[in-house]
């Protein structure tokens, strides 16, 4: 099956060979009078007009999108009329007598160069259709189209029309096969201007050629010249008035939305059921193009939107970064963004909490809103519990259209959600907290409303990563300047337990000093976990851990301590404390 530019090559084809060929029926008979020998002139101007249809219709195929029966009809009528001139080219023995009639009699002489030039041709075209190149095609179709050339240049100089016309076409049309946009000629079925473009060309040239036989073929005297030009002039002035109406009254109906008004006089009426008539389906076209202009004018106000929409989010989430870049404090840093939030989508709640890694909780650090006021001082949430829970433990954006319909939510007294958000913050895969952003109307926010959200949150966990960098800094400064100065051994080992913990924002650290035999003299901790400090806190010969630890001149850093080979006899207080780092200082 052809694809959609072959058909349309194949069209235009059709078209040239039977309209070049039904004119010179009718202007210049003498050049086509091997086909149209001993046929009646009444035969003649049919055919001619017969042919003209077809081309015509062969043509509009090319620039209308219409159904498949119209295009079936169309290709009948195209075939049908091929068919009529096989018919009149085997009446003239054009395909059975090559070498016995006038007609071939220039080409007798280049014959033997012209077939082995086709032969050759031949040969190359089935060598690349079963190579299937795309390269090789277009490089070849110049070298095929070579003989048919040379055959229409021998023609050229005879005028010999029935041979010269079809070879004309089947030089040109590989040539441009791949210059012509096709689809760009398609016009949509809605296009009211479009479709009369064709149809308005081809009766001004109906009517052009009509009057160029007349005065070609008739024998009258000189002012009757003057009375058929005259005539002619009418009929293409009404035609023309014609047009003009009709375009005058689309663009009418396009700009007022009516073509008649309630109050219109007997003869108004009148002459609208006449243009009524003359203008067929125009009504219906043009309601279709306002729909479809309409369709068109609603998706470019809804991308419009949505681009104006990102610019917006681009700008908050700028803003909110250059703020945030102010080294704030927690506390201040979220309740800035739930401030922007609240004011971004006039949420009802929005609300940021902190995880507690000790007691397992979601605590409420900052809120904005109008229902921020039914949240209690203090608030806390076990991350079992609820949608807030679900978020934190799945480490995942959790999105409810619809509360109601959600199993895991419930309501605090006094608020009404309808539609909730709650974004995990994370840093690194560690849970921080959530952000939760809460509507009174279901579906309240979009996708990209979401990714506005996370890329929020993201930024929010920078900007205290930043800050708490700063801090622990800060405090790793002041608590060195405080271990210069103890003379304490005790104190001082508790100042670099807490100043750890502090710094590396660990749940739990244990320090010890050695003595040269290996046993503790000194031991401190900071954090609650009774049965990991039981582990630790052994002697050496027990503790193949520390042992292990000792042994190497760097960190020691075990990323899950229930599958590390030297501690198989740990009971941890929690699955917080899976991982270690054991930092051995050897003086």
């Amino acid at each position: 099956m052809m694809d959609k530019n072959s058909t349309s090559l194949l069209n235009l084809l059709t078209a040239g060979i039977l309209a070049i060929t039904a004119q010179s029926f009718l202007l210049i008979p003498h050049r086509q009078e091997a086909l149209l020998k001993s046929l009646p002139i009444s035969t003649i101007i049919a055919l001619a007009a017969f042919l003209l249809i077809a081309s015509y219709l062969s043509f509009s195929t090319i620039f209308y999108n219409r159904s498949n029966r119209w295009r079936q009809v169309t290709s009948l009528l195209s075939i049908l009329a091929i068919g009529i001139l096989a018919i009149l080219y085997a009446r003239a023995s054009l395909f059975t007598r090559f070498l016995d009639i006038p007609t071939y009699a220039p080409i007798l002489q280049w014959k033997f160069a012209l077939s082995i030039i086709f032969l050759l041709t031949t040969g190359l075209g089935i060598y690349a259709f079963f190579r299937r190149s795309a390269s090789l095609n277009k490089s070849l179709v110049s070298l095929i189209v070579l003989p048919w050339l040379g055959w229409t240049l021998i023609f050229a100089y005879s005028a010999s029309l029935p041979i010269l016309i079809p070879t004309i076409f089947i030089s040109i049309t590989p040539l441009i096969s791949g210059l012509l946009p096709f689809k760009k000629l398609t016009l949509p079925r809605n296009d009211i201007f479009g479709h009369r473009v064709l149809p308005t060309l081809s009766l001004i040239h109906t009517l052009i050629l009509t009057l160029f036989y007349l005065l070609l073929n008739t024998n009258i005297s000189p002012s009757a010249y003057h009375e058929l030009v005259f005539i002619f002039s009418i009929s293409l002035m009404a035609f023309i008035a014609y047009g003009v109406i009709t375009l005058h009254i689309i663009i009418h109906d396009l700009t007022t939305g009516s073509s008649t008004s309630q109050n219109e006089t007997k003869l108004d009426s009148r002459f609208s059921k006449f243009i009524e008539l003359l203008l067929g389906d125009t009504r219906n076209l043009l309601t279709e193009e306002a729909q479809w202009q309409a369709k068109k004018i609603q998706r470019l106000s809804k991308k419009l939107k949505e681009e104006k929409r990102n610019a917006e989010r681009f700008a908050l989430i700028d803003k909110l970064r250059k703020q945030l870049e102010d080294q704030l404090d927690e506390p201040v840093a979220a309740q800035l963004v739930v401030n922007t939030l609240q004011h971004t989508f006039n949420a009802g709640l929005v609300a940021i909490l902190t995880y507690d890694a000790e007691q397992q909780d979601l605590v409420v650090l900052a809120s904005a809103g109008k229902m921020r006021s039914s949240i209690p001082t203090g608030y806390r949430q076990k991350i079992s519990e609820g949608a807030l829970g679900r978020a934190a433990r799945s480490r995942k954006t959790q999105v409810i259209h619809d509360t109601r319909l959600d199993n895991d939510y419930f309501d605090l007294q006094g608020l009404t959600i309808l539609s909730e958000v709650v974004v995990p913050l994370l840093h690194y895969g560690h849970l921080r907290g959530v952000l939760t952003i809460g509507n009174q109307k279901t579906n309240a926010l979009s996708a990209a409303d979401i990714t506005l959200l996370e890329t929020v949150a993201k930024e929010l966990v920078n900007a205290w990563e930043q800050t708490g960098h700063n801090q622990r800094l800060t405090t790793l400064i002041q608590g060195s300047v405080s271990l210069s100065t103890s003379l304490e051994p005790q104190a001082a080992i508790q100042e670099i337990a807490i100043l750890a913990k502090e710094t590396l924002q660990a749940r739990f650290v244990f320090a010890t000093l050695l003595d040269q035999d290996g046993a503790f003299t000194r031991v401190s901790h900071a954090g609650d976990a009774p049965n990991l400090l039981h582990y630790l806190s052994r002697d050496l010969t027990n503790n193949r851990l520390l042992q292990t630890a000792l042994h190497t001149s760097k960190p020691l850093r075990i990323r899950d301590i229930h599958k590390h080979k030297n501690s198989p006899s740990i009971v941890l207080d929690q699955n917080t404390l899976r991982n270690l780092l054991i930092v051995p200082h050897l003086f």
